[in-house]
């Protein structure tokens, strides 16, 4: 009875998360999404943050920062235009926020070799996320795909696992940017051996 109160959470939390991703450019607030998620505000605020490892408010933040770095790397939109669409209402805070984020202005970060971008996106994204995440495990079938991969091989109990995930998908992001393929990225995966003494194999 309590996993399958778990997975319906998670069930919920993930439809949340893809509103959230198709409806970036709009305003966000907790009222809608709770009423999205089936659940009263403050219930839903306890939940998501349970499930995803940060609040709500962090999380519509970082997704429109990293679609916003994703931007800048395709050099396809003006930065006062991904300001707006990332929910600052002038250029000058979104550049505030920006630098406190990646540690340089957007206009810095669009000349950064993909690759550093990468490494900066991954970081920020992957690692400084302090609480855990609580989520049911699932095994899936999935249909064939085709994927674009990255491989680093580094023993998981090692303290270069971080840094060997780290370059694997700093040159992905470098091929992305260079293809100017970043805003087809859609989906990150990463595969990991059954024991955790062997080499990690990732792809993403």
């Amino acid at each position: 009875m309590g996993t399958d109160r778990q997975i319906n959470h998670y069930e919920r939390i993930n439809q949340v998360k893809g509103y959230i991703r198709l409806h970036m450019d709009e305003e966000l607030n907790r009222e809608e999404l709770a009423r999205i998620a089936g659940y009263s505000v403050v219930h839903f605020h306890r939940i998501f943050t349970a499930h995803v490892g940060e609040n709500i408010i962090a999380y519509v933040r970082r997704v429109r920062m990293e679609r916003a770095a994703r931007q800048l790397l395709a050099k396809r939109v003006n930065i006062t235009e991904i300001a707006f669409a990332s929910g600052y209402e002038t250029p000058a805070s979104f550049g505030k926020a920006f630098k406190q984020t990646f540690g340089v202005s957007p206009s810095e970060f669009r000349e950064l070799n993909p690759m550093v971008a990468g490494h900066l996106i991954y970081r920020q994204f992957l690692y400084n996320r302090k609480e855990q995440i609580m989520q049911p495990l699932e095994i899936r079938t999935l249909p064939d795909m085709q994927v674009l991969y990255a491989r680093a091989t580094e023993r998981m109990t090692s303290p270069a696992f971080q840094t060997a995930n780290q370059e694997a998908f700093g040159k992905l992001m470098g091929y992305l940017g260079k293809q100017k393929l970043m805003e087809k990225m859609r989906h990150c995966v990463a595969i990991y051996p059954d024991p955790v003494e062997i080499g990690k194999r990732g792809a993403f």
